[in-house]
């Protein structure tokens, strides 16, 4: 079997700058990891939870679980981009999944490194071995307590920094679904005053450090003077981002509100 090693290194790009190239990054504090899961808050940072420090994905070829998940935040000076978030108990490997929800908040589930489940939680006779990562294992691993990182079936739920904010903007109405390239108001509980920030999110879902359809954009916003109506326009066709239905944010001064459904498109 292949012997892949881990990495800690970290490299952004602009995809649609003239000359794009891969530029150095931060070094992630855990040390090396692989599949951790990279999930889009709707502040603007990057929440990276799940995985292992060795190996790769696929069986029980990643090992040595990762627990403290990290926030990178891409605005922040150069050397501090990663802070590190409080730790689980729960090693979550191969299969392990995450997703935004309309909170706020991440859900947190999975990890099943075995080939195969067994009710029972014993391995058939005949079923042959093979090595991974160091470990000899069934192709239909068992899943015992007992076992080698069984199947996990506990559910955990992350608590980004901005969910301990006294006080978060609110969204009060929307539209249930808007076109491209049309504009569209909502209106908030109250009057949302600073830095406000207008953000639509696909939170789709991941697993194997890959996000299946998690999308996010910043929108254009204006508030309606001496009222708590916002005037936004949506993004204007497909090649900006794909139909479908999103978690709308109002960002205020990095706190977001709950995020609403809204169906683009």
């Amino acid at each position: 079997m292949p012997a892949p090693r881990a990495l800690a290194d970290c490299y952004t790009i602009k995809p649609l700058s003239t000359g794009a190239t891969w530029v150095t990054d931060d070094v992630m504090p855990n040390g090396a990891q692989v599949l951790s899961d990279g999930i889009n808050l709707p502040d603007g940072t990057i929440l990276l939870i799940n995985g292992g420090r060795t190996g790769s994905g696929g069986g029980f070829q990643a090992d040595d679980p990762v627990y403290a998940p990290l926030i990178y935040n891409p605005s922040a000076a150069k050397g501090s981009r990663f802070t590190s978030q409080p730790v689980t108990s729960i090693p979550r490997l191969y299969h392990s999944v995450a997703t935004l929800l309309p909170s706020g908040e991440v859900l947190v589930a999975g990890s099943n490194p075995a080939v195969g489940y067994s009710l029972s939680g014993g391995v058939p006779g005949g079923w042959p071995n093979f090595n991974n990562n160091g470990h000899l294992c069934a192709l239909q691993q068992q899943q015992r307590r007992t076992s080698f990182y069984p199947t996990e079936y506990r559910v955990e739920i992350f608590s980004p920094p901005y969910m301990s904010a006294t006080s978060r903007p609110a969204i009060a109405t929307l539209p249930a679904s808007v076109a491209f390239g049309a504009t569209f108001s909502i209106t908030t509980t109250t009057r949302v005053r600073g830095t406000v920030q207008i953000m639509l999110n696909a939170p789709g879902f991941h697993t194997h450090s890959v996000g299946m359809g998690q999308r996010q954009i910043e929108i254009l916003g204006t508030p309606v003077a001496n009222s708590m109506q916002w005037n936004i326009v949506a993004p204007p066709n497909a090649t900006v981002i794909s139909p479908g239905v999103y978690l709308l944010f109002v960002v205020r001064d990095g706190i977001p509100s709950e995020g609403k459904w809204l169906k683009l498109g």
